[in-house]
């Protein structure tokens, strides 16, 4: 980082909060130089001199406070990957990087969705308000996702079809999808209609099937079947 810089480090668009803080951090490295000795690690997930307890953190990270906590079960207790789970703790909770959390941090001038410009960017709205998000649930047959509240998709009990055995993955999954969709459009202006974000959740459900055990595999079969099925509501092929 000293050698090469840290602004390739970045994703593009630092707001100006961001450039200033960068600008602060670059002169207080110029003041650094590195010397011979080796690293000093000092953390309370230590495991020897040079290795850390990834275990411990995986399981900090998953810790969810009082064990009927049914936010908790929907959200840790499924075959989503780690990193999805994570998202939806973050979603549930309303704290996913969106323009109205952002807003309080003074790095957008508001909060108006910048891909359908009709609403606040908030949760709900990337997931179930935007057009492509209402489009998606609709073509799902999963009209209770649109009549709940973010914060309360624990409640939602699985429709259209969808296997009751790990339906909150089957939410995760397609929440997921939207977010990156919601990325990918507000970073790169790459904009996805409902046809390819169909296919997008197709293809993640089949990498997911990898990591399942075999017996809940035909659950990621079913998934597959009604991503296509909604394709061919489009007129997909």
């Amino acid at each position: 980082m000293l050698s090469d810089g840290l602004q390739q480090s970045f994703v593009p668009r630092l707001s100006a909060q961001a450039r200033d803080e960068l600008a602060l951090f670059q002169q207080a490295l110029s003041g650094i130089t590195l010397g011979p000795a080796p690293d000093k690690r000092i953390t309370p997930f230590s495991k020897g001199d040079w290795g850390l307890d990834s275990g411990a953190l995986y399981n900090l990270l998953k810790a969810r406070g009082q064990p009927e906590d049914p936010r908790a079960v929907f959200i840790w207790h499924n075959s989503a990957p780690p990193r999805v789970q994570l998202f939806m703790w973050l979603l549930l909770h309303r704290r996913i990087q969106c323009r109205t959390v952002v807003l309080t941090k003074h790095i957008v001038q508001d909060a108006i969705c910048e891909i359908c410009h009709e609403a606040e960017e908030n949760p709900d709205h990337i997931i179930k308000g935007c057009t492509l998000g209402r489009q998606i649930w609709q073509l799902l047959n999963c009209p209770s996702v649109l009549s709940t509240e973010i914060t309360s998709f624990y409640a939602i009990s699985p429709t259209g079809g969808v296997p009751p055995h790990d339906f909150s993955a089957f939410i995760a999954l397609v929440c997921w999808q939207l977010w990156k969709a919601r990325n990918a459009a507000i970073f790169r202006q790459e904009f996805m209609n409902a046809n390819q974000l169909l296919a997008s959740c197709k293809a993640t459900a089949e990498h997911w099937r990898a990591r399942m055990k075999p017996s809940k595999r035909q659950i990621a079969d079913a998934w597959c079947q009604l991503f296509e099925m909604a394709r061919q509501g489009l007129g997909g092929s």
